[in-house]
């Protein structure tokens, strides 16, 4: 059975979550993060072995994320990231 691989670009919340989640079962993680590991809180910390991206623009991130995995999952309130999240998934 092919062990699935966690992809994420570490900002806080639900992605952290996921990426602690796999951490903790041993499972492969990884996917790039915004240059500078630039998150909504801070910085997205070390521990968390991501691939920086050239540039700090999120969308760009989550658009390689989605593009390098076989699926999403998006929780959002904001309908300016449902409306973001359409044009990364179309």
């Amino acid at each position: 059975m092919d062990v699935p691989k966690i992809v994420s670009g570490g900002q806080s919340g639900a992605e952290r979550a996921a990426l602690d989640w796999a951490i903790a079962r041993n499972l492969p993680y990884g996917g790039r993060c915004p240059h500078g590991r630039t998150a909504d809180d801070g910085t997205i910390p070390a521990t968390y072995v991501l691939t920086e991206a050239p540039g700090a623009d999120y969308l760009e991130v989550a658009e390689w994320n989605t593009r390098d995995s076989d699926g999403s999952v998006l929780a959002a309130g904001d309908p300016a990231v449902h409306r973001a999240a359409a044009r990364i998934l179309a």
